[in-house]
């Protein structure tokens, strides 16, 4: 199903070379240790190192706006809404597995200012457990956490955890203090994990599933289904894979989930909910070769994303109309951290792994103690 060509299609708008110069060399660095949360196009929002403070920046200049504290909880995902309402969703340090709450702040003035706690969100889900094939731990534990912040339509949001999700809404749309109350819950009976949800519309959803057994003769499952929120049931699985080896996934025009399982790069069409094309990985493909990442690539008809892969970049192009992916361009990148200290078994430099952010078409990587923009 499909191809995997080199020829170019129409409204290509970008500069290969010009994108390859820019990764070579950041144009900004941050003295900053820590995780990157992406916010919307002029914000970006840093935990250093999980300690006491959230720190926001715009991203032009990158100064610092803001800094929340944080004085007991760890961040761990956050999600800006269409409101400007920042959700983030916290790890507390009461106890050695610690729980989650969900802390809702709101713009005020210019600034977030904490508006609500949600402590409750692991009401009505309860705790899985599995065979274990180790000799040591002979069952796994399936338990509440939170994965994942996903953004609806209409200043909704989806809590995600392994045991099911969550979908919340605004009290009262036209309050200026209005507060967040949950409108659904989906309990996760049937996988053992739920990687990510993509929305559709307004009552449709992509779920994709896992299954792991651990006994010596299991198989492991990955399932993407079509899900009815409105009538709480699935309306289709669209595929169903064993022993997979899975790679991330993107969504295209709104339309097309891409993704990468066991070596291959698959489109999905979530509307019809079938398969429309197959296609091998472009690059290194030996069995000590990376699966890839891939990004969405902010173009004119949305139709382009991006794989990196083993430090190559691939600019390939989606043409539904003929059901076929182009690389439109590639290169090699070669970055080494010269500062880390050799291993002392093996003479290499440590690789410095770049990333792309979700919203625009720049990117960023770690070097040691400082953050580098590209």
């Amino acid at each position: 199903m499909g191809a995997n060509s080199t020829s170019p299609i129409i409204n290509i708008n970008i500069n290969i070379e010009q994108i390859k110069n820019r990764l070579l060399s950041p144009r900004l660095r941050l003295k900053e240790k820590g995780e990157i949360f992406e916010m919307k196009k002029d914000k970006i929002a840093i935990d250093p190192f999980r300690s006491s403070g959230l720190k926001i920046y715009e991203t032009k200049s990158y100064q610092k706006i803001q800094v929340i504290k944080i004085d007991k909880e760890i961040v761990e995902k956050i999600l800006e809404l269409d409101n400007n309402d920042l959700i983030l969703a916290c790890k507390t340090k009461s106890d050695y597995k610690g729980s989650y709450i969900i802390k809702i702040y709101r713009l005020k003035n210019g600034s977030y200012e904490l508006l609500q706690i949600i402590d409750n969100d692991n009401d009505g889900y309860e705790k899985k457990i599995k065979n274990s094939c180790n000799f040591i731990i002979r069952y796994k534990v399936i338990n509440y956490k939170i994965n994942d912040l996903i953004k609806l339509t209409q200043n909704k949001f989806i809590s995600i955890s392994d045991l099911g999700f969550k979908i919340y809404s605004l009290s009262n749309k036209d309050e200026t203090n209005s507060e967040y109350t949950l409108c659904f819950n989906y309990k996760n009976e049937s996988h053992d994990r739920i990687n990510y949800i993509y929305p559709i519309n307004e009552n449709e959803l992509i779920i994709i599933y896992f299954i792991t057994n651990y006994t010596f003769f299991g198989n492991n499952y990955f399932d993407i289904e079509k899900y009815d929120i409105k009538n709480n049931k699935m309306i289709k699985n669209i595929y169903h894979k064993k022993n997979y080896k899975y790679g991330n996934s993107i969504l295209l025009k709104k339309k097309y989930l891409i993704i990468i399982i066991s070596g291959k790069i698959i489109i999905f069409d979530v509307i019809k909910g079938e398969k429309k094309l197959v296609s091998s990985l472009p690059g290194n493909n030996d069995k000590y070769a990376s699966i890839g990442n891939l990004y969405n690539w902010e173009s004119i008809n949305d139709n382009i994303f991006l794989l990196v892969k083993d430090e190559q970049f691939f600019f390939i192009q989606y043409d539904d109309s003929r059901n076929k992916i182009y690389i439109i361009g590639s290169f090699q990148l070669d970055i080494k951290n010269k500062n880390t200290q050799v291993d002392k078994f093996y003479n290499y430099n440590k690789k410095i792994e770049i990333k792309k952010f979700k919203y625009k078409n720049e990117f960023y990587n770690y070097e040691n103690e400082f953050i580098n923009f590209y």
